[in-house]
């Protein structure tokens, strides 16, 4: 189960994952949900707090959400950083994979962290 909302103070859509993770199946449906909302808000920074999320997927499906990622539309210029507890080996993994196919993208256990890390390009564009 997850929950998408555009958040105008800080310029960030958040993704809130609930459950398990199973694999590239349970983010298709989020996946476009996801692009959609970045096209109808011109914010390509996203926040995934996967803080209430158990992650049952093995490491080929998680290799297959850097394959899969491109077929829904998600895009390199994104900017997607990933609040989480727990299997810090799996989310690791996704990140390193992500980040070979050129995505923006890091994982954190801290939210300010996440934060700062999502708006300091943003900050300095606007100073341009």
């Amino acid at each position: 189960m997850y929950l998408i909302r555009y958040l105008e103070n800080y310029h960030i859509i958040r993704v809130a994952f609930f459950g398990t993770f199973s694999g590239v199946n349970d983010t298709t449906p989020m996946m476009k949900k996801l692009v959609a909302a970045v096209e109808e808000y011109d914010c390509p920074r996203i926040f995934f707090d996967m803080r209430n999320t158990r992650i049952a997927a093995g490491a080929i499906e998680l290799h297959h959400l850097g394959i899969n990622a491109a077929i829904f539309g998600f895009k390199r210029e994104y900017k997607v950083a990933v609040l989480f507890s727990g299997d810090e080996k799996k989310h690791r993994l996704v990140e390193q994979v992500m980040n070979d196919r050129s995505y923006q993208f890091q994982v954190f256990e801290n939210e300010n962290a996440a934060l700062i890390w999502l708006n300091r390009q943003a900050a300095a564009d606007q100073h341009k």
